[in-house]
């Protein structure tokens, strides 16, 4: 079942934007990592607030990470991480 998206805010981490994600009613803990929202959205995007890009691209950075959940591509934690070579991974599915 994908994962839905959540009302919560993204939040800023050290190396990362960290975000929630709903299975039912569930949450589920996901992230991507700021170099890697850099190589998502391009190389412009490096003077750009992390979390301002993050809400720009959320529902494609969402959509990666409901795929990576329902293919069973979670952390041993649960987590879902999503990574710039996700998108052209898991478009082609």
């Amino acid at each position: 079942m994908p994962l839905a998206s959540s009302s919560c805010k993204a939040r800023l981490a050290l190396t990362k934007v960290e975000f929630s994600m709903l299975n039912g009613a569930n949450p589920v803990v996901c992230a991507i990592a700021r170099d890697d929202l850099d190589r998502l959205v391009g190389s412009a995007s490096r003077s750009k607030d992390p979390l301002a890009l993050f809400e720009i691209y959320r529902v494609q950075i969402e959509r990666i990470a409901s795929l990576k959940f329902d293919l069973g591509l979670r952390c041993p934690n649960g987590d879902v991480f999503v990574r710039s070579e996700d998108l052209k991974t898991l478009e082609s599915r």
